[in-house]
């Protein structure tokens, strides 16, 4: 790409930036958007080489030119000359050192350039109220995963108040504070899944996966090449 094709590409990416502006080390303005410039009642070519403070009297892009350190995410405020009437607008912009040859690590600092992220306000509401949702509907979720989690693996799953079921669900909870290997019998549908469940979600690894495997339904010769591989 000639030099002409990438200052072409260069200066339609600025223009296309909100409220972007850059100074140089003698805090001159060296470019301004076209649409942040109608914003303060003047064309382009009016304010290029123009102190920045005289444009934009309460910029701090001064001090990230001497301090050197980058601001992100701050609150700014543009006072709109637009259409004739004097309108506040109120964004969030960024301010970045500018370094020669884009080297941040070794390179001089040419100078600052500052970069609105959002229009206004009225767009950074629609984003509050679309992170709003997604929170609320996380937190659905959650509420949601949990009942459903504690409906498969609570000792609220294992019903019964006799003398029996009560020292079983003691144990459960003996058992669940222990890292030891337990053996669970019985016949089939007396609740032998239930007592695993819920000696897993008692225990300090109830957050963790809890892998069921079904031995029955593995071949005996599977088992067997496993064993061999063990």
């Amino acid at each position: 790409m000639d030099e002409s094709s990438f200052n072409r590409i260069a200066r339609d990416i600025l223009e296309s930036l909100y409220y972007f502006v850059a100074i140089d080390c003698e805090e001159r303005i060296t470019f301004i958007g076209r649409e942040y410039a109608a914003y303060l009642g003047y064309g382009q070519e009016a304010l290029i080489g123009r102190p920045v403070r005289e444009v934009i009297p309460n910029t701090r892009l001064p001090q990230v030119l001497r301090d050197g350190k980058e601001e992100l995410g701050r609150f700014m405020s543009v006072a709109s000359q637009k259409s004739g009437s004097r309108v506040l607008v109120s964004t969030v912009c960024n301010r970045l050192p500018i370094y020669r040859d884009g080297d941040r690590y070794r390179g001089e600092i040419v100078g600052v350039m500052a970069e609105g992220v959002i229009r206004d306000f009225q767009d950074s509401n629609r984003l509050h109220e679309e992170m709003e949702l997604l929170r609320h509907q996380n937190e659905l979720y959650q509420s949601h995963l949990a009942q459903l989690y504690q409906v498969e693996s609570g000792l609220d799953n294992i019903l019964g108040s006799s003398p029996v079921i009560q020292k079983l669900k003691g144990l459960i909870g003996r058992v669940a504070n222990s890292t030891i290997t337990v053996c669970i019998s019985g016949e089939t549908g007396t609740g032998k899944e239930l007592v695993a469940n819920a000696i897993h979600k008692l225990s300090k690894r109830s957050e963790k996966p809890f892998v069921k495997i079904n031995c029955a339904a593995i071949p005996k010769d599977l088992l067997e090449f496993g064993a061999l591989r063990l």
